[in-house]
């Protein structure tokens, strides 16, 4: 271990050498210097694809305004500023926006009228942007003071579009009705659109067609075609839901894709631009988890219930053999999860995929750098209890559910394989 000459070492923890430093006045400092292995070491295990990187906690932000309780559930965290800003939203509670420092100092509150779902942020190096998705209207602000710098506002007609650096918005067109859905296959994409305003009027441009394959549908019990009309419609929820997943980066002006429908632990991601050029594809392969026969008959039966209980009520005339026929057809039964659960893209340029891997208390994610054609993706280890949101350099920031059920917004410090275990904040 290599030690300044002028640092005299008193203590030490896993992680850090305490001690006093003397500096160049001969004053002396009390000084803790964290303990780093030797970068190649770093380099060589973190390419190692067998090698997963771990956490341990290191910042906590406490929501002091509803004691016991903490952040609500659906709270949105982004980092901005180079890492050295986190802007939370207050979930469903109110349209309250803040800024906080890493170690929990709040720096600025601004209260929107509008509240919960409706409302989204997001950050760059230099400000903060608030979007009222109802209205269309997003607004920029400083980290530092709460007055609008920019507002900018969706074209008449459209909502839910988010406006891009370069101008325009990227949005979804129309989804297929529940009867083109279920009843053919063919017709489950969606358009994702980039719409300009042009001299005569409003230009769009489909940019890519997004897969929505096994989502969610709606399946008709009866007989749509008898005359009247007799039967009934009823939602199901698919238990093994792999159609694409989407983001939009609105600094490069590009759409990113997860394609998660092909072979068992396939993955392929894109990221096209708004002319419509794929500037990026990676095919990932990630380990395919069989789906039990265990969680298949529950997926069966769970919607088969809710059929049976809507036949009931709505007074059709199907025995239990004919609704069971439908739900068997309805659900989808791969012999594979899907590779990938869910996305996240980061302040950090990064895409992390979270899969159906779980090691015991844990839940088993992948990073990669989307600026990097040929990056090697790091493997990482996130306690399951915590709902990554966001990350920045060496940490992951989210919302850590605690032992009482509240929440605690909380930075996770990455730690390189070997380097040290999943541990509680």
């Amino acid at each position: 271990m290599l030690l300044p000459r002028n640092f005299d070492a008193r203590d030490a923890s896993d992680t850090h050498v305490w001690g006093v430093w003397q500096d160049e006045l001969g004053v002396d400092h009390v000084l803790a210097r964290r303990l780093v292995r030797p970068l190649v070491e770093v380099a060589r295990q973190a390419t190692n694809g067998t090698d997963a990187w771990t956490t341990q906690g290191d910042y906590r932000i406490d929501d002091f305004r509803t004691k016991g309780e903490g952040f609500d559930r659906f709270a949105r965290i982004r980092v901005g500023a180079s890492g050295t800003r986190v802007v939370t939203t207050d979930g469903v509670r109110s349209g309250g926006v803040r800024v906080w420092a890493p170690d929990g100092t709040l720096l600025l509150s601004m209260e929107h009228e509008l509240r919960g779902f409706t409302l989204g942020v997001r950050t760059d190096a230099q400000r903060l942007w608030v979007t009222d998705r109802a209205t269309g209207r997003t607004t920029g602000y400083g980290y530092d003071e709460a007055d609008a710098t920019d507002t900018l506002r969706a074209l008449a007609g459209f909502e839910h579009f988010t406006r891009t650096s370069q101008g325009g918005f990227f949005g979804m067109g129309s989804r297929p009705d529940w009867q083109e859905f279920a009843l053919d296959p063919s017709s489950r994409r969606q358009a994702v659109v980039h719409v300009t305003e042009a001299k005569d009027g409003l230009q769009v441009d489909t940019i890519a067609l997004i897969d929505l394959g096994h989502a969610n549908l709606y399946v008709a019990l009866g007989d749509p075609a008898s005359f009247p009309p007799d039967y009934t419609v009823v939602s199901i929820t698919q238990p093994f839901v792999d159609h694409d997943l989407t983001w939009y980066d609105v600094e490069s002006g590009s759409v990113g894709v997860v394609r998660r429908s092909g072979s068992p632990g396939e993955v392929e991601v894109f990221r096209i631009a708004a002319t419509g050029d794929t500037t990026l594809h990676r095919r990932l392969s990630l380990p395919a988890i069989p789906v039990s026969d265990e969680d298949a008959r529950q997926a069966i039966e769970g919607n088969l219930d809710r059929f049976l209980d809507a036949v009931e009520d709505n007074g059709h005339h199907l025995d239990t053999a004919e609704v069971r026929d439908v739900a068997e057809t309805a659900v989808h039964v791969p012999t594979h999860y899907p590779a990938v659960t869910g996305i996240v893209p980061t302040a950090a340029g990064e895409l992390w995929l979270k899969t159906a891997e779980v090691e015991g208390e844990v839940s088993v994610w992948y990073s990669l750098r989307l600026d990097e054609r040929d990056s090697q993706t790091r493997r990482v280890l996130i306690p399951s209890n915590f709902r990554l949101t966001d990350a920045f350099e060496d940490h992951v920031w989210g919302l850590w559910k605690q032992s009482d059920d509240s929440w605690i917004v909380q930075g996770l410090r990455l730690l390189p394989p070997l380097a040290g275990q999943v541990r509680p904040p």
